[in-house]
């Protein structure tokens, strides 16, 4: 399980919460601040639902993994001009 990339969404309002990728866990922007958990188990950080897997097909993943680079990017410059100054 841990090397297929899945969406992962509630049950109760269908909110897509983030990524599971490489078995890390990729939050949503709109996901500020840790998921809540109830039981043991993470919850949807808008409602409190439960949360499932679903598997990400090979276009959205190829979507995904660029969003990913020009964020690692982006973060490694920003990183570099607060070191320059």
């Amino acid at each position: 399980m841990t090397n297929t990339p899945y969406s992962v969404r509630c049950l109760l309002c269908s909110t897509e919460v983030g990524q599971l990728l490489n078995g890390r866990l990729r939050r949503h922007p709109g996901c500020t601040g840790p998921l809540p958990r109830r039981g043991g188990a993470p919850r949807c950080c808008h409602c409190g639902g439960s949360l499932y897997l679903e598997p990400i097909d090979r276009t959205e993943l190829a979507l995904l993994t660029q969003e990913v680079m020009h964020e690692r990017t982006s973060q490694a410059e920003q990183r570099r001009r607060s070191h320059a100054s």
